[in-house]
């Protein structure tokens, strides 16, 4: 993890900012506290394009469950 104060952060952002999209950490510091940390940003799939896991049941067809208890119940 990299660390700099404010005034530094503020003279060399480019500098800073390449070694975030490089993967490191940089934390910054203002009057000997840490006040915020810059990190990289995780590629994230968005959630409707996530693969699911498929919902599978051996022994009997859902359908035919389905169509079974609609004719038990007179629908």
């Amino acid at each position: 993890m990299r660390e700099t104060t404010v005034a530094e952060f503020r003279k060399h952002t480019k500098e800073c900012f390449d070694a975030v999209e490089r993967g490191e950490v940089i934390r910054v510091y203002r009057r000997g506290h840490p006040v915020a940390e810059i990190v990289p940003l995780r590629e994230k799939v968005p959630s409707w394009k996530e693969p699911i896991q498929r919902l599978t049941m051996t022994g009997f067809s859902l359908a035919e469950e389905i169509l079974r208890d609609r004719e038990d119940h007179g629908r």
